[in-house]
């Protein structure tokens, strides 16, 4: 899912070279997006990118975990057609929790304000999980889910799966 194509357009082949990744978006051409992403971010950088969140309309959310807990997580948003900001919001590292306790509640409660901003629409790959992993293990109510990319793929999967029959 491309924030700057049609609702139904996805990449289907992606090449990335020195943080520019080259999209193949089927009839809707080629994306090229700066991939750069902060994955080592300062306390002071998470908050600055949370006030941009929070002035958008949409973002686009995601964690990684183990089975326990959140391991990560990540915020994009579009601030023009052409430029995708994205930040990874590390939490956990192979020695622990990366950030000490104040700090993680800081963390903790601006994705809560930006998740359950009801004029922010939230853009997950596979947001059903996501949602209801970050409900159960941080108690963060999201009512404003916009969209889901896995049903993209799982509707194009289909698609080809009844071709074939």
């Amino acid at each position: 899912y491309s924030l700057n194509s049609p609702l139904y357009s996805h990449s289907h082949d992606v090449h990335v070279k020195n943080n520019i990744a080259y999209c193949s978006n089927g009839n809707d051409g080629l994306f090229i997006y700066d991939v750069t992403i902060k994955t080592n971010p300062l306390l002071n950088d998470i908050l600055e990118h949370y006030n941009e969140c929070m002035s958008r309309d949409i973002i686009a959310f995601d964690i990684e975990s183990n089975p326990k807990f959140i391991t990560c997580f990540s915020l994009a948003y579009r601030i023009d057609k052409d430029n995708i900001v994205t930040m990874s919001i590390p939490l956990m590292n192979n020695k622990g929790n990366m950030w000490s306790i104040e700090q993680e509640i800081l963390i903790w409660k601006g994705l809560g304000n930006i998740l359950g901003n009801p004029l922010i629409k939230i853009v997950c790959q596979n947001g059903m999980f996501d949602i209801m992993f970050v409900l159960r293990t941080m108690s963060i109510v999201s009512d404003n889910f916009f969209f889901d990319t896995i049903q993209i793929k799982n509707r194009a999967l289909t698609s080809v799966v009844l071709q074939l029959r």
